[in-house]
């Protein structure tokens, strides 16, 4: 009888033990389920803000386009790369300065002529012409253009495309050049019902957003609210 008071003692210890262990095992589950969402919600809201913004750079770069596809899924255009500037006196050559280099596989020209009106030519090479100088201030390289139809005597500038088209497609904004592939360029977090609409004015793309995971749906606006970016005309 005398030890049955201790080990009834030690047995009711372990098991307010055990109890007040599992209460704060589930608090602290719960703590770590509330951080998770809340981070799941700010990455979300992170990623949303960075498709917005980079859907605006696009459209300030690569605007104007058309707006075609199927439910408005696709934006054609033809992306500025840089331009060329002729150099006074070397019998056309130019300066090129740009994203990258003119590539006459993918590239169509506008030159500028002498009369101040641009037209469009077709680009059939463009060659470096190095170890020459050039009257024209600033970084570029020294090319030479030939181009179709050729130029009027006295044009004084170019400006060279490329042609792609951008897609709201599988969840992501991606980009097409030429026939190649469609390239993602944000994460794919994005509505079916985002599209491009044609407009008085351009066009303009309507983005969606899908519910994300950790109750983050709400959060940026969430897949009920369209977030408008103006693809400007020049």
């Amino acid at each position: 009888m005398r030890c049955r008071g201790p080990v009834g003692a030690s047995l009711l210890d372990t098991l307010l033990a055990i109890l007040l262990g599992s209460l704060l095992l589930t608090a602290v589950l719960r703590l770590l389920v509330g951080v998770q969402g809340g981070t799941l919600a700010l990455t979300a809201r992170s990623d949303r803000l960075q498709a917005i913004r980079l859907a605006q750079a696009v459209a300030r770069m690569d605007g104007p386009g058309r707006a075609g596809g199927e439910e408005g899924g696709i934006l054609e255009v033809r992306a500025f790369r840089g331009t060329g500037v002729v150099c006074p006196g070397l019998g056309g050559l130019v300066v090129v300065r740009g994203v990258r280099l003119p590539d006459p596989d993918k590239d169509s020209v506008r030159i500028l002529g002498g009369d101040g009106r641009w037209r469009a030519h077709r680009l059939l090479s463009a060659e470096d012409r190095a170890g020459l100088d050039c009257l024209v201030s600033g970084p570029g390289r020294l090319q030479r253009w030939t181009v179709e139809p050729e130029p009027e005597p006295g044009w004084v500038a170019g400006r060279y495309f490329e042609r792609g088209s951008y897609h709201l497609t599988d969840g992501a904004l991606r980009y097409r050049r030429g026939r190649g592939g469609r390239q993602p360029l944000t994460p794919e977090l994005l509505h079916p019902e985002s599209r491009f609409v044609a407009t008085a004015w351009g066009v303009r793309a309507e983005l969606r957003f899908r519910a994300a995971r950790g109750g983050a749906g709400t959060v940026g606006g969430g897949a009920g609210r369209v977030w408008p970016v103006v693809v400007p005309s020049r």
